[in-house]
């Protein structure tokens, strides 16, 4: 998974495709899009035209909040792929976790199963309280073989200096679940804090270099 991805939250299928485009022609190679967001569409069709080999691009996704269950999830899945255009999806995150424990364990179980079938390459959530991910690992031991070992690869969570989440940090490290920034730029609403300008102007970066940096 490429380390730093490209977000599509709150950009409208109507521009979807465009900025897309021009950010695999900038260099990016991870996508993140979700069921939610109203533009996989966009997304696929951009991946579809840039030219460049799909094993080189990372594509997320996330599972819809009334999509919860596992007859749901599993067909909230193709529903993603056809959207996408695309036989497979890198990453398919719960999105949030949303409805009861039957449900969320029902999704979970519904994504493992699209991995065996090699619909989905790896799997993880987003949002997620240290409950719900207790929850969800003791509902991974009560599956079968064949559905157990599949593991939560990445958790998805709004990280930066001002929510570094430290009880969320050390969980993934202990558990070797991957953490995903989303907004590690603090949607701007830092920029002009005094520590950020001071360090950016010691290191001669911007402010967002320095909030990029923090992340890696």
């Amino acid at each position: 998974m490429p380390v730093i991805g490209y977000g599509t939250y709150e950009t409208s299928p109507e521009i979807t495709q465009k900025v897309v485009a021009e950010a695999l022609k900038s260099g990016y190679r991870q996508i993140d899009t979700a069921a939610f967001y109203n533009n996989e569409a966009g997304c696929g069709l951009a991946i579809a035209q840039s030219g460049i080999p799909r094993g080189e691009i990372f594509v997320t996704t996330k599972l819809a909040p009334n999509k919860m269950g596992n007859e749901a999830t599993a067909a909230a899945v193709e529903d993603s792929l056809r959207e996408l255009g695309l036989k497979y999806i890198d990453l398919y995150l719960i999105h949030a976790p949303f409805g009861n424990p039957e449900a969320r364990n029902g999704s979970w179980t519904a994504l493992a199963q699209a991995v065996v079938d090699g619909k989905v390459k790896s799997i993880g959530v987003s949002n997620y309280g240290l409950h719900h991910l207790d929850e969800l690992q003791r509902h991974r031991a009560t599956l079968p073989s064949s559905l157990k070992d599949i593991p939560i690869s990445v958790a998805q969570y709004e990280l930066h200096p001002w929510m570094p989440r430290p009880d969320i940090v050390t969980y993934a490290a202990k558990n070797s679940i991957v953490l995903q920034a989303f907004g590690p730029l603090a949607l701007g609403k830092k920029s002009t804090d005094l520590t950020l300008q001071s360090l950016a102007k010691k290191h001669n970066k911007t402010w967002a270099q320095i909030l990029l940096r923090w992340s890696l």
